[in-house]
């Protein structure tokens, strides 16, 4: 092999390596922005939707449900629409009130034990971000629970699947909230 030879094929190498050494920093910088980005939207849709259904869910906690669930099913079914998700709102006990793709049975305990998220929220008061498989959408979700507080305290919880491209979603508000984007369960 000739001297030259020899220098171009070290000076390709040694661009290959600067181009990695630079490439992969920079690629995973990018995506965790993006990953960022997505948990801060899902967190800002998540309280809006709160706060809008605050004084719904204290009514139902407050044992006036007639005047709120219609308001309740209102505000969810136009939510869900708007971003194409799934959203289940629960009172102060975790109890079903609200499940926009009709998939679980108002009355019914969404909060549980497989659903830790709830716990933060419902007893803590506090704002709950995490990741998580989840059986019945049979992937991992981001799961973003954000307290509803107005006298009592109720929870709101949106589940978003992680993006393979951002805008597949789950919310939920405890009040409850669930919203889940592309399939709806």
């Amino acid at each position: 092999m000739s001297f030259r030879t020899r220098l171009v094929l070290a000076a390709a190498y040694l661009v290959a390596a600067v181009v990695l050494a630079l490439e992969i920093p920079l690629a995973l910088s990018i995506e965790r922005r993006a990953d960022s980005d997505f948990q801060t939207d899902v967190l800002g849709r998540a309280a809006l939707l709160a706060a809008r259904i605050s004084d719904e869910v204290a009514a139902t906690n407050q044992g006036t449900p007639n005047a709120s669930t219609g308001a309740l099913t209102q505000a969810t079914a136009d939510a869900a629409a708007a971003v194409d998700e799934r959203i289940v709102v629960t009172n102060d006990r975790g109890h079903l009130l609200v499940d926009s793709a009709g998939q679980a049975a108002p009355g019914s305990t969404f909060a549980t034990a497989e659903r830790p998220e709830f716990r933060v929220a419902l007893t803590e008061g506090r704002v709950d971000s995490r990741r998580r498989f989840s059986e019945t959408a049979g992937g991992d979700l981001l799961l973003v629970t954000v307290p509803v507080v107005d006298g009592g305290r109720s929870s709101a919880r949106c589940a978003y699947r992680p993006p393979a491209s951002p805008s597949s979603t789950a919310c939920t508000t405890a009040g409850s909230v669930l919203r889940r984007s592309g399939s709806r369960s």
